[in-house]
Protein backbone atom coordinates (compact mmCIF):
# COMPACT_ATOMS: atom_id res chain seq x y z
CA UNK A 1 0.00 0.00 0.00
CA UNK A 2 2.62 2.26 0.86
CA UNK A 3 4.66 2.22 -2.28
CA UNK A 4 1.46 2.45 -4.50
CA UNK A 5 1.23 5.89 -2.31
CA UNK A 6 4.57 6.85 -3.02
CA UNK A 7 4.45 5.75 -6.23
CA UNK A 8 1.31 7.98 -7.36
CA UNK A 9 2.92 11.17 -4.91
CA UNK A 10 5.74 10.45 -7.09
CA UNK A 11 4.27 10.79 -10.50
CA UNK A 12 1.91 13.85 -9.11
CA UNK A 13 4.96 15.64 -8.58
CA UNK A 14 3.79 19.20 -9.81
CA UNK A 15 6.32 21.00 -7.19
CA UNK A 16 4.34 20.92 -4.31
CA UNK A 17 6.14 19.94 -1.01
CA UNK A 18 5.31 16.92 0.19
CA UNK A 19 3.95 16.30 3.90
CA UNK A 20 2.31 13.34 4.70
CA UNK A 21 0.09 12.75 7.56
CA UNK A 22 -1.70 9.12 8.95
CA UNK A 23 -3.62 8.57 11.96
CA UNK A 24 -3.55 5.19 13.78
CA UNK A 25 -2.57 2.27 11.13
CA UNK A 26 -2.82 5.20 8.42
CA UNK A 27 0.55 6.86 10.35
CA UNK A 28 2.47 3.14 10.36
CA UNK A 29 1.15 3.65 5.81
CA UNK A 30 2.26 7.23 5.45
CA UNK A 31 5.93 6.08 7.56
CA UNK A 32 6.28 3.53 5.00
CA UNK A 33 5.07 6.08 1.97
CA UNK A 34 8.15 8.59 3.60
CA UNK A 35 10.37 5.97 3.71
CA UNK A 36 9.76 4.52 -0.20
CA UNK A 37 9.85 8.19 -1.24
CA UNK A 38 13.05 8.84 0.42
CA UNK A 39 14.81 5.81 -0.95
CA UNK A 40 14.23 7.38 -4.42
CA UNK A 41 15.35 10.44 -4.19
CA UNK A 42 11.86 12.23 -3.45
CA UNK A 43 11.81 15.07 -1.35
CA UNK A 44 9.40 14.35 1.72
CA UNK A 45 9.26 17.91 3.38
CA UNK A 46 7.78 15.96 6.72
CA UNK A 47 5.44 13.62 8.33
CA UNK A 48 2.88 13.80 10.72
CA UNK A 49 1.62 10.89 12.64
CA UNK A 50 -1.52 11.21 14.99
CA UNK A 51 -2.65 8.32 17.68
CA UNK A 52 0.12 6.30 17.29
CA UNK A 53 3.38 4.21 18.57
CA UNK A 54 6.84 4.53 16.99
CA UNK A 55 7.27 2.19 14.10
CA UNK A 56 10.21 0.23 15.91
CA UNK A 57 7.71 -0.34 19.25
CA UNK A 58 6.04 -3.68 19.45
CA UNK A 59 2.27 -4.24 18.79
CA UNK A 60 1.99 -7.02 21.23
CA UNK A 61 -1.51 -5.47 22.07
CA UNK A 62 -2.78 -5.57 18.83
CA UNK A 63 -6.51 -7.31 19.05
CA UNK A 64 -6.35 -10.64 17.52
CA UNK A 65 -9.39 -12.00 15.60
CA UNK A 66 -13.15 -10.83 15.43
CA UNK A 67 -13.35 -10.70 19.06
CA UNK A 68 -10.57 -8.90 19.99
CA UNK A 69 -11.56 -6.08 16.98
CA UNK A 70 -14.79 -5.86 18.85
CA UNK A 71 -13.06 -5.65 22.08
CA UNK A 72 -10.95 -2.81 20.84
CA UNK A 73 -13.82 -1.00 19.35
CA UNK A 74 -15.48 -0.95 22.65
CA UNK A 75 -12.14 0.32 24.16
CA UNK A 76 -11.70 2.91 21.75
CA UNK A 77 -15.03 4.44 22.53
CA UNK A 78 -17.64 6.48 19.93
CA UNK A 79 -18.72 3.51 18.42
CA UNK A 80 -22.00 2.94 19.61
CA UNK A 81 -22.69 0.06 21.54
CA UNK A 82 -26.09 -0.68 20.14
CA UNK A 83 -24.11 -0.33 16.63
CA UNK A 84 -21.13 -2.88 17.83
CA UNK A 85 -24.46 -5.42 18.90
CA UNK A 86 -25.95 -5.54 14.96
CA UNK A 87 -25.23 -8.64 13.26
CA UNK A 88 -25.34 -7.00 10.03
CA UNK A 89 -22.95 -4.44 11.02
CA UNK A 90 -20.37 -6.68 12.29
CA UNK A 91 -20.93 -8.74 9.48
CA UNK A 92 -20.14 -5.27 7.39
CA UNK A 93 -16.98 -3.99 9.49
CA UNK A 94 -15.28 -7.21 11.31
CA UNK A 95 -13.53 -9.03 7.84
CA UNK A 96 -11.78 -5.63 7.32
CA UNK A 97 -11.09 -4.24 10.69
CA UNK A 98 -9.71 -7.84 11.84
CA UNK A 99 -7.10 -7.98 8.52
CA UNK A 100 -6.46 -4.07 9.18
CA UNK A 101 -5.43 -5.15 13.05
CA UNK A 102 -4.09 -8.44 12.08
CA UNK A 103 -1.35 -6.29 9.82
CA UNK A 104 -0.71 -4.18 12.11
CA UNK A 105 -0.03 -6.37 15.50
CA UNK A 106 2.43 -8.20 12.47
CA UNK A 107 4.13 -5.28 11.41
CA UNK A 108 7.93 -4.71 11.73
CA UNK A 109 10.11 -2.05 11.18
CA UNK A 110 12.37 -2.68 7.99
CA UNK A 111 15.55 -2.45 8.45
CA UNK A 112 16.66 1.03 7.62
CA UNK A 113 17.92 4.38 8.14
CA UNK A 114 16.25 6.58 9.92
CA UNK A 115 14.25 9.56 7.62
CA UNK A 116 15.62 12.65 6.80
CA UNK A 117 12.37 14.84 6.93
CA UNK A 118 11.00 16.42 10.14
CA UNK A 119 8.13 14.06 12.26
CA UNK A 120 5.60 15.88 14.38
CA UNK A 121 3.51 13.25 16.31
CA UNK A 122 0.11 13.86 17.73
CA UNK A 123 -1.66 12.28 20.67
CA UNK A 124 -4.69 11.73 22.57
CA UNK A 125 -3.82 12.81 26.42
CA UNK A 126 -6.37 9.94 27.09
CA UNK A 127 -5.74 7.54 24.09
CA UNK A 128 -5.92 4.29 26.23
CA UNK A 129 -4.07 2.88 23.32
CA UNK A 130 -1.13 5.08 22.65
CA UNK A 131 1.11 6.89 25.10
CA UNK A 132 2.56 10.47 25.17
CA UNK A 133 6.09 8.50 25.25
CA UNK A 134 4.98 5.97 22.54
CA UNK A 135 4.28 8.57 20.64
CA UNK A 136 7.42 10.44 21.64
CA UNK A 137 9.42 7.57 20.57
CA UNK A 138 8.79 8.69 16.68
CA UNK A 139 11.78 10.83 17.61
CA UNK A 140 14.10 7.72 16.81
CA UNK A 141 11.95 7.58 13.15
CA UNK A 142 14.01 10.22 11.95
CA UNK A 143 17.07 12.53 11.46
CA UNK A 144 15.56 15.63 10.93
CA UNK A 145 13.52 17.95 13.47
CA UNK A 146 11.11 16.15 16.01
CA UNK A 147 8.12 17.75 17.84
CA UNK A 148 5.30 15.73 20.15
CA UNK A 149 2.12 17.27 20.99
CA UNK A 150 -0.23 15.95 23.64
CA UNK A 151 -3.48 16.97 22.87
CA UNK A 152 -7.07 17.27 24.65
CA UNK A 153 -9.08 13.94 23.98
CA UNK A 154 -8.61 9.82 23.37
CA UNK A 155 -7.41 7.83 20.28
CA UNK A 156 -10.11 9.76 17.99
CA UNK A 157 -9.78 13.27 19.36
CA UNK A 158 -9.53 14.24 15.84
CA UNK A 159 -13.22 14.07 15.44
CA UNK A 160 -14.14 16.46 18.54
CA UNK A 161 -11.55 19.14 18.21
CA UNK A 162 -9.52 18.71 15.37
CA UNK A 163 -6.09 19.95 16.71
CA UNK A 164 -5.96 22.40 12.88
CA UNK A 165 -3.04 24.67 14.05
CA UNK A 166 -0.60 21.49 15.35
CA UNK A 167 -1.47 19.72 11.61
CA UNK A 168 -0.85 23.31 10.03
CA UNK A 169 2.49 23.59 11.80
CA UNK A 170 3.84 20.34 12.54
CA UNK A 171 6.74 19.85 10.30
CA UNK A 172 7.92 23.11 10.06
CA UNK A 173 11.61 23.00 11.09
Amino acid sequence: MARLIAEEIARADDGRRVVLFGHSMGALVAYEAAAVLEERGAPVHGLVVSGARAPHLPRSDAPGGPEGALRTLTELGRTPPELLADSDFRALILPALTADFAMLGGYAQPDRPPLSCPVAALVGDADPRVTPAQAGAWRDASRGAFRLRTVPGDHFYLAAEPPFDALRDGCRA
